[in-house]
């Protein structure tokens, strides 16, 4: 009767580890489509930068014309020569709503701006949404293949805003949608990567994950066995042979348990691992871990010992020590016990730093390396979650984007490495200036932009007049001997009205191009 119960309770543990490996390597893939789609967008959204660039070029272009008196002038006289001598690709010039130079407007859907001279007539300037523009804005935003970036107009099989699945070129793809310009639902640019590339992908991650899952169960099912068949021969046995022959056999089991340890990444859940197995292979009845004076984790029952077997585990992040205190009836642990506890410790320290130096490399990959702010990737998956916070319970939130003034001439003049050095006194301006639910970032370049959750556009527009007085109060001492200065100009926009992350980022956006535009140095609400 013993037996069957014991081996039914074998069967449930086992069947509900595999159930777990399962929902694990599920949660895996999942991950992976997750990175996809946020890797999607943030190449969509590196392609609207470059787009509202190309905008701002092209208005640009319009404004100075409409602003030069020889347009004027011309206008005013229908000097059509003249003005054809003026006009340069993609600019027209009209009057009482005729066109009397430049080009004529194609076929191609376009982004057309205008620009009144007077009562002479206008200038207008148009960009076409053809695959020369496409072209461009993939080329500014980089895509690493097999991703693209696409421009769709109208209707067609991909999304027309956000994440999900389309057709491209009748291929199924995973695309992310983002709307161009605000008069322009049906004008998007759509970042795209081969669907059947991210299934497989997910698919091999799924099967990695489930091997090493199934491969992790079974050889901790096998060591606590070994562990128990050894202890037993151990007290049943005494004669050399028999224990030497136990011996190997246990450390064979705890090798397999180090190599599991050793795939696995996440230090918090290494540990109760860790010292459980440590306990069992000391033969001992409770073990305790401590961060410096701090215990963390505690395994077994108490023991009347109070002199226990310490082992180090090496250290955390923090440079605080982990130790392994090992209690064991009767005055301590048997050699062959120390031995084999020494042993198992000392490669799940291996497993630790393993973990620590995984976690290392993870957190650099969401960091700007020179400032050691959030980098775009980071900045856009916390907007994404506190935007789906503030919609699900009804609270606010803020976007600041910032970007330095006339940085090219502090490079051309001092050199990178001095305009490496102001980048990293703006970035410790941010940090200095954010709470610890705010999210500073640098966005790329000299562009900088703080998420800040429960606050209003007024709010928001306020920190960013702190952070612009911050930044116009420091003095850098620069490489010619005296002191620089440097000033920013900032956008803000708010949640709500705006309802996504993509318009937020282009509110704040555009609302920067306008303090550029009104003198620098100054914020402007979106």
């Amino acid at each position: 009767m013993r037996r069957a119960a014991v081996v039914l309770f074998a069967v449930a543990t086992v069947a509900t580890l595999a159930l777990v490996s399962v929902l694990v390597a599920n949660a895996a893939a999942d991950a992976y489509r997750h990175d996809v789609d946020a890797r999607l967008t943030a190449l969509a959204n590196d392609g609207s930068t470059s787009f509202d660039r190309e905008v701002e070029r092209v208005e640009a272009r319009a404004r100075g014309l409409a602003n030069d008196p020889d347009v004027a002038r011309a206008l005013a006289s229908s000097n059509r020569s003249e003005l054809e001598r003026i006009a340069t690709p993609g600019i027209s010039f009209w009057r009482k709503g005729r066109r009397l130079a430049g080009d004529e407007p194609g076929r191609t859907p376009s982004i057309t701006r205008a620009f009144r001279v007077g009562s002479a007539g206008e200038v207008r300037a148009e960009l076409p949404l053809d695959t020369t523009l496409e072209g461009s804005l993939e080329r500014a935003a980089g895509p690493h293949p097999p991703d693209r970036l696409v421009l769709a107009v109208g209707g067609g099989d991909l999304p027309r805003t956000g994440t999900g699945d389309g057709r491209a070129s009748d291929a199924p793809v995973r695309a992310t949608a983002v709307q161009l310009v605000r008069n322009r639902p049906d004008a998007r640019l759509v970042a795209i990567t081969p669907l059947a590339a991210v299934d497989a992908a997910a698919d091999r991650r799924r099967q990695r994950v489930l091997v090493a899952a199934v491969a992790t169960v079974l050889t901790l099912l096998a060591a606590v066995g070994a562990v128990a068949v050894w202890r037993s021969r151990r007290y049943r046995a005494a004669r050399s042979a028999r224990v030497e022959l136990d011996r190997r056999h246990v450390r064979e089991a705890l090798s397999l348990v180090g190599d599991a340890l050793a795939a696995s990444h996440d230090t918090e859940a290494l540990l109760p691992v860790i010292v459980q197995t440590a306990m069992e292979a000391a033969g001992a009845t409770e073990a305790r871990l401590l961060r410096g004076d701090e215990e963390v984790v505690r395994a077994g029952r108490r023991s009347s010992s109070r002199a226990p077997l310490v082992l180090a585990l090496g250290t955390d992040d923090d440079g605080n020590p982990l130790r392994l205190l090992i209690y064991s009836p009767g005055g301590g642990p048997s050699d062959d016990a120390r031995e084999l506890a020494e042993w198992f410790v000392s490669q799940a320290a291996i497993a630790l730093e393993n973990a620590r130096l995984h976690g290392i490399v993870k957190r650099q990959a969401v960091t700007d390396d020179l400032t050691g702010l959030a980098n775009r990737r980071r900045f856009v998956e916390a907007l994404e979650a506190e935007l789906n916070r503030a919609e699900r319970f009804g609270t606010e939130l803020a976007v600041v984007i910032g970007d330095l003034d006339d940085f090219k001439s502090i490079n051309d003049r001092f050199g990178h490495e001095f305009g490496n050095d102001v980048l990293r006194a703006v970035g410790d301006l941010l940090r200095e200036s954010s709470r610890d639910v705010d999210v500073a970032a640098r966005l790329g370049g000299e562009e900088f932009a703080m998420l800040l959750p429960q606050t209003d556009l007024e709010g928001g527009a306020a920190a960013a007049e702190r952070l612009r007085e911050g930044l116009a109060g420091l003095s850098l001492p620069s490489p010619d001997g005296g002191r620089l200065r440097v000033t920013a100009s900032f956008g803000v926009a708010s949640y709500p009205p705006t309802a996504s992350v993509d318009h937020l980022l282009r509110l704040a956006d555009s609302a920067l191009y306008q303090a550029k535009a009104e003198g620098k140095d100054r914020v402007q609400s979106g």
